[in-house]
């Protein structure tokens, strides 16, 4: 249940600091056949935003491994993050990074 309720928060969270800017994101949710899948994926300004939740205060990079999920999708730039209870920003990739909840 903690962990439904924290990707509700974020959700949220991420949904305002959209609103508050006058955009109105297109939200998706995306799982491959094999199991892969980012739990939220923003459509804004030719670009997706895809954000993964883990209720966990240890970032690990293994979570930067659901991110190619999103490589075959349109358009092909993206940016992201694996929002958790971690206390500063971590980089999981290239690409992605842990980021904590307390920054949203």
């Amino acid at each position: 249940m903690g962990g439904a309720m924290m990707e509700t928060h974020v959700l949220l969270e991420v949904l305002k600091s959209w609103w508050i800017h006058g955009k109105e994101p297109s939200i998706y949710y995306c799982r491959d056949k094999d199991g892969k899948g980012i739990e939220q994926l923003l459509l804004a300004d030719q670009m997706i935003h895809a954000v993964e939740i883990k209720k966990s205060a240890t970032p690990r990079r293994e979570w930067a491994q659901q991110f190619p999920v999103i490589d075959r999708l349109e358009p092909k730039t993206s940016e992201g993050g694996v929002v958790c209870l971690c206390q500063d920003r971590v980089p999981l990739s290239e690409n992605f990074s842990a980021i904590p909840v307390g920054l949203l």
